[in-house]
C-alpha cells in the first residue's frame, strides 16, 4: 500500500512538472520578442527627420554642438592649383555617417571663402557660404575695402525652400567695421542664385576616394 502511495505521488509530481514547462518557455519567448521590438524604436529616436525649417534648425544646431564638444571624427585634405587657387576640405562624421563638410579656399590674393555643408542621410540640408574679396582703398597707405557676402540655403530632399543673403563692407580706416550679427538677412529667390549642390556632390566623392591635387568645383 505504501509503495502504491509513493507511485501515485511520483506520477502527480511528473504531471505538475510537465504542465509548468510550457509556461516558463512561453514567458521567456515573450521577453525576447519585447527586446527585439525595442531595438528599432531606439534607433528611430537617434535619426534626424527633416520636414521643415524648424527641423533644419534643430539638426544644424545638433551638428554644431557635436563639433564644438569634439564628438565628431574628422579627416581632411589640402589641394593647390598652380598657386592660383588652393584650399582645405574637412569631413566630420559620427559613427561613420557624414555630418558636415567644410571647404575653405582662396583664389589669388584678393579672394577667400568658406562653405559649410550640413548633411543628413547623405543629403545636404543646410549650406552656409561666406566669401570675402578685398581691394585697396583710397586713404592712408595700405587701406583696404573688404566686401563680404553670406548666403544661407535651406534644403529638403535636395530642393531649396529658403535662401537668405547678407552683404556688407568693412573699411576700418574710416571707422566702418559692422558686426555681422547686427546686419539683417534678406530673403532671396533661390532660383536666381547659384546654389552649391553640384559642388557638394563633388566634395562628397573625396570623402572616401583619393583626393585630387587640384580641386575644381
Amino acid at each position: 500500500m505504501i509503495r502504491y502511495a509513493h507511485l501515485l505521488l511520483l506520477m502527480l509530481l511528473l504531471t505538475l512538472s510537465c504542465r509548468e514547462a510550457p509556461k516558463q518557455e512561453k514567458e521567456q519567448v515573450h521577453q525576447t520578442d519585447s527586446l527585439l521590438q525595442a531595438v528599432p524604436e531606439t534607433a528611430q529616436t537617434n535619426k534626424i527627420t527633416i520636414h521643415d525649417i524648424n527641423d533644419i534648425q534643430k539638426a544644424h544646431a545638433t551638428i554644431l554642438n557635436s563639433k564644438g564638444n569634439k564628438s565628431l571624427d574628422s579627416t581632411s585634405f589640402n589641394y593647390d592649383c598652380d598657386a592660383e587657387k588652393g584650399g582645405t576640405v574637412s569631413y566630420y562624421t559620427h559613427h561613420g555617417d557624414l555630418k558636415l563638410i567644410i571647404h575653405r579656399y582662396h583664389e589669388y590674393d584678393h579672394y577667400e571663402a568658406e562653405n559649410q555643408y550640413f548633411v543628413n542621410d547623405g543629403q545636404t540640408f543646410f549650406v552656409y557660404q561666406k566669401s570675402l574679396s578685398w581691394s585697396f582703398d583710397s586713404g592712408p597707405a595700405g587701406a583696404t575695402r573688404d566686401r563680404i557676402n553670406e548666403l544661407r540655403s535651406y534644403f529638403i530632399a535636395n530642393k531649396p525652400i529658403k535662401c537668405l543673403e547678407k552683404q556688407y563692407e568693412i573699411r576700418k580706416h574710416v571707422g566702418i567695421n559692422p558686426k555681422p550679427e547686427n546686419i539683417a538677412n534678406k530673403e532671396k529667390d533661390c532660383s536666381q542664385l547659384k546654389l552649391p549642390l553640384s559642388t557638394y556632390a563633388k566634395l562628397k566623392v573625396y570623402w572616401k576616394a583619393t583626393p585630387p591635387k587640384c580641386f575644381q568645383p
